[in-house]
């Protein structure tokens, strides 16, 4: 680094070609580091293993330089396991300059992916157009190293990306449907309405298209072609906001439900506040579990699962203290007050959810 940013070391490399999963003798943070990012690794190889499994599509992305490109190809060569051996060697590699997608500087990228899903990603920079500097600055919050700004995928990347997928998703036949989001999911389950929701009852059985209008009475005009019929609210809304649209040819009608038809879907609605869909499902079995027991029954079995655990945690105790012992300095300070293993053992016991709701 420049004198007058201080003359500091940039970050030092951890790994080598000899030793892709750290130099044989890290020390402090640099151990730490290299050994939490050798379990995130090798956490991937069995996401990998899994997306394989379920034929999903992946996608890993990295500096087309990095050393994660060849250790990867290690950890999957230890699993041992010669058919995801053979799925990861067909990935398609994918190499694009950052500059092409819309970045400042011309960071050179490799995408391992299913094969087909980001090829047309493949680009170099086109050379017409100057990058901006991996030279780190001083700011007012210290020094920055540019290195850190492209960690973000620029805009028009984010966009091309999730045109690849949507464009694998409808060749595997597949209609892609937008989630909900959670806070209008909370918002319905409170009873507030809102027009991102489809109404408890539809106002129409369905909506019909004609090329001319008609008296029918179960049929009520919502838009008209220009100069056609006459005008709406609905026709005057779409000409006059959107006049870049183009003109309407057809006339929309909603077809009315029959009587029979609407009493019925009004008795078959639901209220949102009705609705159990929010609730996971321990929180359900605890709520049948308390509504179906007797208040007496119930009082004991909880008192007798705060026995068990205080027992449980009177056994762990010994060995609570030697995890503890092992675990890094940082790690053991984080935890000191928390009963690991009791919690480790709670968790696989579904009943002690449902018995302390």
């Amino acid at each position: 680094m420049p004198s007058k940013l201080g003359g500091h070391m940039g970050p030092q490399p951890l790994r080598s070609a000899e030793h892709l999963l750290g130099f044989p003798t890290p020390t402090g943070a640099d151990e730490t580091k290299v050994n939490l990012a050798n379990q995130l690794y090798r956490s991937a190889i069995r996401i990998l293993q899994i997306c394989m499994f379920l034929g999903c599509l992946v996608s890993i992305e990295n500096p087309a330089r990095s050393w994660l490109w060849a250790l990867l190809a290690v950890l999957v060569k230890e699993t041992g396991n010669l058919q995801f051996i053979s799925w990861f060697s067909e990935l398609e590699s994918v190499y694009f300059d950052a500059c092409a997608h819309g970045s400042l500087r011309d960071k050179r990228t490799k995408l391992l992916a299913t094969p087909g899903a980001f090829t047309l990603l493949a680009a170099d920079c086109p050379g017409n157009h100057k990058h901006a500097s991996w030279q780190p600055y001083r700011s007012e919050h210290g020094v920055v190293f540019p290195t850190a700004a492209e960690a973000e995928y620029p805009s028009i990347l984010c966009k091309r990306m999730a045109q690849c997928v949507l464009d694998q998703v409808v060749l595997r036949g597949i209609k892609p449907v937008p989630s909900k989001r959670l806070k209008d999911l909370l918002k319905l389950g409170l009873g507030s309405q809102s027009l991102k929701h489809p109404p408890l009852v539809p106002e129409y059985k369905e909506f019909a298209y004609l090329d001319d209008a008609t008296p029918n009475p179960a049929y009520k005009l919502l838009a008209a072609p220009p100069q056609r019929g006459p005008t709406t609210l609905s026709s005057t809304s779409e000409t006059e906001e959107a006049p870049n649209k183009r003109a309407r040819t057809t006339f929309k009608y909603g077809i009315w439900h029959e009587p029979e038809e609407f009493s019925q879907k009004a008795v078959d609605a639901k209220h949102p506040t009705d609705q159990d869909s929010f609730l996971h499902q321990i929180t359900k079995d605890a709520i049948a579990q308390v509504v179906g027991t007797c208040p007496t029954k119930m009082a004991k079995d909880r008192w007798s699962t705060v026995f068990h655990i205080r027992k449980l945690a009177t056994d762990l105790k010994s060995r609570e203290v030697a995890l503890k012992a092992e675990m890094h300095p940082d790690v053991s300070r984080c935890v000191r007050s928390k009963n690991v293993l009791l919690l480790k053992s709670s968790y696989t016991n579904w009943t002690f959810g449902i018995w302390m709701w």
